[in-house]
C-alpha cells in the first residue's frame, strides 16, 4: 500500500513539474487497422508512466462507407475528457499535421512548450520528459531522441535498423540525406518546440494530403525543402512549401537552433516498409496536378481541411478530378496493409503447401496506390528466320 502511495505521489509531482509541457498525439484510421488502436493504448500507458499530460485528437471520416471503407466511430477518445479532441472530416486524406495545428490552438494558455509524438513510439527511459525540458532550455526546437531502433514483429528483441535523429546529425555534423526511408537519419517520430516558436512559423505545413510532412519539416529547418518533393509537383505546392520553409529555416537558424534529446526510442512500425509507397504516393499529386490553393478548403469553425474544386472553368471535369484524387488517396491507405494481412495469408499458404485442404482467409485485393492501373508488358514475338546467300539468319 505504501509503495502504491509513493508511486502515485511521484507521478503527481512529475505531472506538476511538466504542467507547462503538452504531449500531442494523433489518431486517424480510415481503414480501421486494429494495430493502430493497439499501438495507441500502449503509447497512452507509456505516457501515463512518464507522468506527462497527453492530449489526443481523433479524427473520423464521414465519407468512409462511400469508398468501401468500414463505418467510422471514435475508438480511443471520449467527448467528456478535457484532454481529448474529436473531429469529423469530410475528406479522407492525410490529417496528422492539420490535427496537430488544431490541438495547439486549443491548449490552455499556461502551456508554453509542446511536443508531437507518433503513437507507435516508446522511449528507452522514463526520464525523457526531464531531458526534453532541459533540451528546450538550450534550443527552441528539438527532436526528442538520439537513435531510433526500428523494430519488427518481435518488438524490442527484433531491431531491424537504427537511425539517427536529424537533430543529432545536425549537432554532430553527420550527413543528412533526403532519400527517406533509405537514409541513415529519421526526420520524424517525436519533435518538441516552444509554443511561441510554433506560432512564429505558422504551425506545421498541413496540405500534404498523402503525408511526407515529417521530411518537409526536417529539411525546412535546414533550408533544403526543395529536396523533399519531386520536380513535377504543381507549382502552387512548391510555392507554398518554399514560403513556409523560408520562415521555418530563418527561425531555426538553418539548423543552428535545432537540438536533440539524449535518449533513444523504439519505433514499432505497422506493416512493411515497402507498403508505405514513399515514392509512389507522389504520383497521385503529380498525375492529377493537385494544387493546395485550388483543391483544398478549410472549415472556418473547426480548422479541418478537405478536398474541394475551386476551378470554375469546368465544374464537371473538376468534380471528377477531385473524386479521382480522393480515390487515389483511399487506395494509398488501403495499400499500407498495416495489419499485415497479406503476410499472414502468405504464411498460411507456405505452411499448407500448394494443395492444402485448410480454408484460407484471403484479404480483399485493392488497387495499387497509383493514379493509373499497372501496365502489362506487351508480348514479344521472335522474328522468323530469313534465307540470304545460302544461310539462315
Amino acid at each position: 500500500m505504501l509503495a502504491m502511495y509513493r508511486r502515485n505521489i511521484a507521478t503527481y509531482l512529475r505531472r506538476n513539474q511538466f504542467s507547462r509541457l503538452a504531449i500531442i498525439t494523433v489518431m486517424f484510421n480510415p481503414v480501421r487497422y486494429q494495430t493502430r488502436y493497439q499501438r495507441y493504448r500502449q503509447f497512452a500507458y507509456h505516457m501515463a508512466r512518464s507522468g506527462v499530460n497527453l492530449f489526443t485528437i481523433e479524427c473520423i471520416f464521414e465519407s468512409a462507407t462511400r469508398y468501401g471503407l468500414p463505418p467510422q466511430r471514435f475508438e480511443v477518445t471520449q467527448p467528456n475528457n478535457p484532454q481529448h479532441f474529436q473531429v469529423i472530416a469530410p475528406s479522407i486524406i492525410w490529417m496528422k499535421e492539420n490535427l496537430i495545428n488544431i490541438v495547439v490552438q486549443q491548449l490552455p494558455p499556461h502551456i508554453d512548450r509542446i511536443a508531437w509524438i507518433d503513437a507507435d513510439v516508446e522511449f528507452e527511459r522514463l526520464d525523457w520528459p526531464q531531458l526534453t525540458m532541459a533540451a528546450l532550455d538550450r534550443y527552441p526546437i528539438v527532436q526528442m531522441f538520439k537513435v531510433a531502433f526500428m523494430t519488427g514483429a518481435g518488438g524490442k528483441r527484433e531491431v531491424l535498423k537504427r537511425k539517427y535523429s536529424v537533430g543529432y546529425a545536425i549537432r554532430h555534423g553527420k550527413a543528412i540525406e533526403a532519400n527517406y526511408p533509405y537514409g541513415h537519419v529519421h526526420p520524424g517520430l517525436a519533435w518538441a518546440m516552444h509554443r511561441s516558436t510554433f506560432s512564429a512559423i505558422g504551425g506545421l505545413m498541413d496540405f500534404c494530403i498523402v503525408g511526407s510532412d515529417d521530411l518537409h519539416f526536417a529539411f525546412a529547418l535546414l533550408g533544403r525543402i526543395r529536396e523533399t518533393y519531386p520536380s513535377n509537383i504543381h507549382q502552387d505546392y512548391a510555392m507554398l512549401a518554399k514560403s513556409w520553409s523560408d520562415r521555418v529555416g530563418a527561425i531555426a537558424g538553418y539548423g543552428g537552433n535545432v537540438g536533440y534529446v539524449d535518449v533513444n526510442v523504439y519505433h514499432r512500425r505497422s506493416g512493411s516498409r515497402n507498403s508505405r509507397s514513399h515514392f509512389g504516393r507522389w504520383l497521385i499529386l503529380s498525375h492529377y496536378e493537385f494544387s493546395p490553393i485550388k483543391d483544398l478548403a478549410r472549415d472556418e469553425q473547426s480548422g479541418v481541411i478537405y478536398l474541394t474544386n475551386k476551378r470554375r472553368f469546368d465544374l464537371d471535369f473538376g468534380a471528377r478530378r477531385i473524386e479521382a484524387i480522393q480515390r487515389g488517396v483511399v487506395n494509398y491507405f488501403l495499400s499500407r496493409d498495416e495489419d499485415n494481412r497479406r503476410m499472414i495469408m502468405m504464411r498460411q499458404m507456405a505452411g499448407m503447401g500448394r494443395y492444402g485442404n485448410a480454408a484460407l482467409v484471403v484479404p480483399p485485393q485493392h488497387q495499387p496506390a497509383y493514379p493509373y492501373p499497372s501496365m502489362r508488358r506487351p508480348p514479344q514475338f521472335a522474328a522468323p528466320q530469313r534465307y540470304y546467300h545460302g544461310h539462315f539468319y
